[in-house]
C-alpha cells in the first residue's frame, strides 16, 4: 500500500458539508483497514471526538498556519478572510511536508491545489457561486457600507484558486451536475474527472436516541406536527422565499408550522440575514415558524424522524445531504428541480422548479393535509438510502490515490 495524506483543514468547522465529507471518508477508510497508510494535516484545535476519529490507525499531523494581524484585518475589511486564511494553510502544509520529507500523494477535499503540485487530488464540491450570486447588499446600512461587498476581491481569488486545480493530477466530483458544469466552464477534459458520490451521514443512525423526543419538543416548543427545514442560509438556500411560503400556507390553515434549524437572531442581525429579517416582519410569517439554534447531530436525528416532512427549495446543490438525512428517517423530502437535485432525488413528483413561489406553497399545503400521501412518499424515499454508501465511495478514493 502506498502512504496517502489528506488535508483536514475542513475537520476545523463543525457542522459544515465539508467537515462531513472529510469525516465520512476518513472513517470509511478507517473501516476499510487503511487507516495505518494515511497522513491527515489538520489544524491543532480540531477536536477529534467530534467526528469519532480519536481512536483511529490515522497519523494526526497538527499544522500551525499564521499571517500577519494587519493580513487578517485587510482581508476582514474586503471580506475575504477565508482566502487568505486557505493561503497561509496551504503554505504552512507544503512547509509541514517538508519538514517532515512526507512525498505521500495529497487528497485535499476543497477547490483547491498547492501550487504546484501536480500529484495532488482535489475535491471540486461545487461551482455554485458561478450560478448563484451571493446577495448581501444590505439596504439599511449607509451607502459607503456596501462598498466592500462590491469589490471583485472574492471573485479573482476563485479564478486563481480555480487555475491552481488545473494543475491537479485527478479531479473528484460528487455529482454527474458538477462533473459537467466543472467540465464546461473551466475546459477540463472529462477523463480528468472521478464522480465519486456522498452518502447517508452515519449520524443519523449513531446519534439517534429514540427515548429523547419527547424531551427535545418540551425543550424547544416544537408541536407534535410540524415541517422540517435543514440546510443553512446562504443566498442559494432560498429560505426568503420559504418563510414567505410558510406565511401564505398559515393563512390557509393555521395548524401549520415549520421548523428552522440554526435561524438564530445572530444570523438574522448579520449581513447575510437581511432578506430573512424583511419576510419575518410579516406576522403570519412569524405565526408559521419556529426559530431554532444550531443543533447537535443528536438532536437533528430525532427532529428529522418526528418531522411529517421536511423541505429544502435550495435553487442549486452540488449534492444535497438533506435530501439522503431525510431519506434516512424514512421521511420524503421536497426538493429544489435543479442541479444535482435531479439525481439524488429521482422521483420527479417530489421535485418543485425553486423559484415556482405558487407551486411550492401548493406542494407543502397539500402533503400538510394529506398525512397518507406524506407516509407514501416517505416510503419512496427512503428507498434512495441504498443507493449511496460511504465505504463504496471510500474504495473508489482510495483507488485512485494508489493508481
Amino acid at each position: 500500500m502506498k502512504q496517502i495524506a489528506i488535508d483536514g483543514r475542513q475537520l476545523s468547522y463543525p457542522g459544515t458539508g465539508l467537515a462531513l465529507v472529510t469525516a465520512e471518508f476518513l472513517l470509511a477508510l478507517q473501516e476499510l483497514g487503511y487507516g495505518e497508510f494515511i497522513s491527515v494535516f489538520i489544524p491543532s484545535q480540531v477536536n477529534l471526538t467530534n467526528y469519532g476519529l480519536e481512536n483511529s490507525d490515522i497519523r494526526w499531523i497538527p499544522v500551525e498556519s499564521q499571517y500577519p494581524s494587519w493580513q487578517h484585518w485587510l482581508a476582514r475589511a474586503a471580506t475575504i478572510p477565508d482566502q487568505i486564511e486557505r493561503l497561509a494553510w496551504a503554505k504552512a502544509v507544503v512547509r509541514k511536508q517538508k519538514e517532515l520529507n512526507l512525498t505521500a500523494r495529497l487528497f485535499i477535499p476543497y477547490l483547491y491545489n498547492y501550487g504546484k503540485l501536480k500529484e495532488n487530488i482535489v475535491l471540486i464540491p461545487d461551482l455554485i457561486y458561478r450560478l448563484v450570486r451571493e446577495e448581501v447588499l444590505d439596504t439599511s446600512r449607509p451607502w459607503w457600507w456596501n462598498l466592500r461587498y462590491k469589490l471583485p476581491l472574492r471573485s479573482r481569488f476563485r479564478d486563481w484558486e480555480e487555475k491552481q486545480v488545473l494543475h491537479a493530477n485527478r479531479l473528484v466530483v460528487y455529482s454527474e451536475f458538477v462533473r459537467d458544469f466543472v467540465t464546461e466552464t473551466t475546459g477540463i477534459s472529462r477523463d480528468r474527472i472521478t464522480l465519486i458520490p456522498l452518502a447517508t451521514p452515519s449520524w443519523m443512525e449513531t446519534e439517534y436516541e429514540q427515548n429523547r423526543a419527547p424531551e427535545i419538543l418540551k425543550t424547544h416548543g416544537i408541536p407534535a406536527r410540524f415541517v422540517l427545514y435543514v440546510g443553512g442560509y446562504g443566498s442559494r438556500k432560498n429560505v426568503p422565499m420559504l418563510l414567505r411560503i410558510c406565511g401564505k400556507i398559515w393563512k390557509l390553515d393555521p395548524t401549520f408550522r415549520c421548523v428552522f434549524v440554526g435561524l438564530t437572531p445572530e444570523l438574522l442581525q448579520s449581513i447575510f440575514g437581511v432578506l430573512m429579517r424583511q419576510e419575518l416582519e410579516n406576522p403570519a410569517v412569524r405565526s408559521a415558524i419556529i426559530a431554532l439554534p444550531g443543533l447537535d447531530n443528536r438532536d437533528l436525528a430525532i427532529l428529522y424522524r418526528l418531522a411529517e416532512f421536511t423541505v429544502y427549495p435550495s435553487l442549486s446543490e452540488g449534492f444535497g445531504l438533506p435530501i439522503l438525512e431525510a431519506a434516512a428517517a424514512e421521511k420524503l423530502c421536497l426538493c429544489g428541480d435543479n442541479s444535482s437535485m435531479k439525481e439524488v432525488q429521482p422521483y420527479a413528483q417530489y421535485r418543485i422548479k425553486s423559484e415556482d413561489e405558487e407551486k411550492w406553497r401548493d406542494r407543502i399545503l397539500h402533503f400538510w393535509q394529506n398525512p397518507a400521501e406524506v407516509e407514501s412518499a416517505s416510503r419512496d424515499c427512503a428507498k434512495l438510502v441504498g443507493n449511496y454508501s460511504w465505504q463504496d465511495s471510500a474504495k473508489r478514493l482510495w483507488e485512485i490515490l494508489q493508481s
